[in-house]
């Protein structure tokens, strides 16, 4: 191994050489990015827009690196399909939260005061799995995650 892949390595944190990032392309996902380390698993990072939202959002799906993605894009596909809809699934378990933290009354209208920042998918796309979605709250000035596991949301983390 020559002297500049060793140090390009050590500059990374890699000394073994154990990390692994794949580039590739999905019809639905378009670009999407496998990070991993050998001999283990890892999973596949994509970023994605809606018409609703400002930024594009990441989506985290946990698939190993010769997975099909597909089941993984029709459940993001429909969870995706109404902003709305998706938010409504942890707006409740927001509510305490966002009082806390901004000291304000929830807002009427919830889609301009939480800005979808990310979803990570659950194992074998299955809704029953752990999943979460995570929201940037400006008022707050941090991130809101609703963890979800057997079609509920069971716990809440705020960043800070």
């Amino acid at each position: 191994m020559s002297l500049l892949r060793k140090l390009w390595q050590l500059a990374n944190g890699d000394l073994l050489g154990r990390k692994e990032v794949r580039e590739s392309v999905h019809p639905y996902f378009r670009q999407v990015v496998y990070f991993g380390r050998k001999e283990q698993d890892g999973y596949w990072e994509a970023e994605l827009s809606s018409p609703t939202q400002r930024e594009k959002f990441s989506v985290i799906i946990p698939a190993k690196k010769e997975e099909c993605l597909d089941p993984y894009a029709a459940l993001c596909k429909a969870l995706t399909a109404d902003m709305a809809e998706l938010f409504a699934l942890c707006k409740e378990a927001f509510e305490f939260e966002y009082a806390e933290w901004t000291k304000d009354p929830f807002p009427a209208d919830p889609t301009n005061g939480f800005l979808l920042d990310g979803i990570t998918l659950p194992d074998a796309a299955d809704e029953k799995n752990a999943w979460s979605l995570c929201y940037f709250v400006p008022a707050a000035k941090h991130y809101f995650t609703a963890h979800f596991a057997e079609g509920a949301v069971f716990k809440v983390e705020v960043d800070g």
